[in-house]
């Protein structure tokens, strides 16, 4: 029985996620697990060349599917106990003298491993290795270890994780949450991160391409457009620490996650108090960037121990980036929270 599914929402053309999709081909062969693709590129030539590939592999020909639809139609094909997102430009290996940790023995407070990360980019190569492990026993703990750790890139988005808890916090994201913007990738680490310790996994390689990620210039740029791509005006990055708060408080605060109420609350309160903290500290260094109701939020932190009513408040701010994303904002945490 094969225990993990690679599934890879795919854009690009062939001639660029060519090298991808066949290093995931051969994982999968040489694991015996199963590897998904939905395509909506549209390109004759990547159908005809993985269109019947390999037997451990299902390729979904789904022109014209949105992103957050080409997302979807592929992670629903996936019935295997553990799953691993992957893009179609990076790369993911196997090494054969490494050990390989048996999935099916798993202790249940563990809800996912990490491979190697190797962060690469076009001009410089590999530019960092990342081998770190989540191993803190409590949900806020692990919230405050990922933040210490993480080395400024988000990489640990690709991992292999629990289907059904990974399924339970994707699946309503991207059909619920009101702009499905990318700038939501770390609250949904974060809340992956709650929900387990992420030990290493050894004889896995993840080669993660940096991208657009490379430069301060490019990060500047590729930020920004994670918010005007959803409908939000270029001046809502200014708002990322204060939208990162709201959307993780959001998916910690989701039913579907396997999570004790006083685990849920624990990393709800230091996700919060840190993340607003950090917010007041941008606030207070660049006023001019933040509306008036922005300033008043950032300017009482004694306010920073009632994390719903912090969030409360913070909805009537995100308003001044969109009319009523405080009530598609509120809507979305009810349908999770089932408030």
């Amino acid at each position: 029985m094969s225990l993990v599914s690679i599934f890879m929402p795919s854009n690009r053309p062939f001639a660029s996620s060519r090298v991808a999709i066949e290093s995931a081909i051969v994982y999968a062969e040489k694991t015996g697990g199963r590897l998904i693709v939905s395509d909506n590129s549209g390109d004759p030539e990547k159908l005809a060349v993985f269109g019947n590939a390999s037997d451990h592999m299902l390729y979904l020909h789904s022109p014209g599917a949105s992103p957050a639809d080409n997302f979807l139609r592929a992670l629903a094909k996936v019935e295997t106990p553990f799953v691993m997102p992957m893009g179609d430009d990076d790369e993911i290996f196997l090494l054969d003298d490494k050990p390989r940790i048996d999935l099916s023995m798993l202790d249940d407070d563990i809800v996912g491993l990490r491979p190697t990360t190797v962060v690469w980019t076009v001009e410089n190569g590999i530019v960092a290795t990342n081998q770190f492990q989540i191993r803190a026993a409590t949900a806020d703990q692990r919230i405050n270890e990922y933040r210490r750790l993480a080395p400024g890139n988000n990489a640990l988005y690709y991992a292999t994780f629990r289907t059904a808890t990974y399924k339970a916090l994707f699946e309503p994201f991207y059909t619920l949450h009101p702009t499905r913007g990318g700038y939501c990738d770390w609250s949904l680490v974060f809340a992956l991160v709650a929900c387990g310790r992420i030990p290493h996994d050894p004889a896995t390689v993840f080669r993660y391409n940096l991208g657009r990620w490379s430069s301060p210039e490019s990060i500047r740029d590729t930020t920004q457009s994670l918010f005007t791509a959803v409908g939000l005006p270029p001046e809502a990055m200014h708002y990322a620490r204060l939208m990162r708060f709201v959307d993780t408080h959001c998916l910690l605060s989701s039913r579907h996650l396997p999570l004790q109420p006083d685990q849920r609350q624990q990393a709800i309160a230091l996700h919060g108090r840190t993340t607003m903290q950090s917010f007041r500290a941008q606030v207070t260094q660049e006023p001019q960037r933040f509306s008036a109701e922005a300033r008043a939020l950032a300017g009482a932190p004694e306010s920073f121990d009632d994390m719903q009513a912090v969030f409360e408040r913070s909805l009537t701010v995100l308003d001044g980036l969109k009319p009523d994303l405080s009530t598609l904002y509120r809507d979305y945490y009810q349908a999770l929270a089932g408030t």
